[in-house]
C-alpha cells in the first residue's frame, strides 16, 4: 500500500464529515420525532377512547385547513418563484446583484478594518 499519511488523512477526514450530519443530527432527530407523538398518542389512548379522539379532533381540523392554505396559495407562490428565477437569469440583474454583493462585502471589510 503505497499511499502517503497525508491522502490517508484526508480521505478518513472527509468521509467522517459526509457521515456527521447523517449520524450526528438527522438520525436522531427524526426518531425523536416519530417516536414522540406515537407515545404520546398511546399514553392519550391508555386513559381512554373518548379522551383520545379528543385529542385527534384538533390535530385532524388543523391538518385539513393548512391544507387548503397550501393548496390555496400554492399557484402564487410559484409564479413568484418563476418570476424571480428569471430575473436572476437576465445578465444584467445577475450583474448588478453580483455588483451589490461585492459591494456589501467591501463595506463590510472596511468596517472591520476601521474596528480594528
Amino acid at each position: 500500500m503505497n499511499i502517503s499519511s497525508g491522502k490517508l488523512k484526508n480521505i478518513i477526514v472527509d468521509q467522517v464529515d459526509s457521515m456527521e450530519t447523517t449520524l450526528a443530527h438527522i438520525i436522531p432527530e427524526m426518531t425523536a420525532n416519530i417516536i414522540g407523538p406515537i407515545l404520546l398518542l398511546i399514553y392519550v389512548f391508555y386513559f381512554g377512547l373518548e379522551i383520545g379522539t379528543c385529542f385527534l379532533i384538533p390535530l385532524v381540523d388543523w391538518n385539513v385547513l393548512y391544507m387548503k392554505s397550501v393548496i390555496a396559495s400554492y399557484g402564487k407562490k410559484y409564479q413568484q418563484s418563476v418570476k424571480s428565477i428569471r430575473k436572476m437569469n437576465n445578465a444584467s440583474e445577475w450583474n448588478t446583484l453580483v455588483e451589490l454583493r461585492s459591494s456589501r462585502c467591501s463595506i463590510k471589510r472596511n468596517f472591520l478594518s476601521e474596528i480594528q
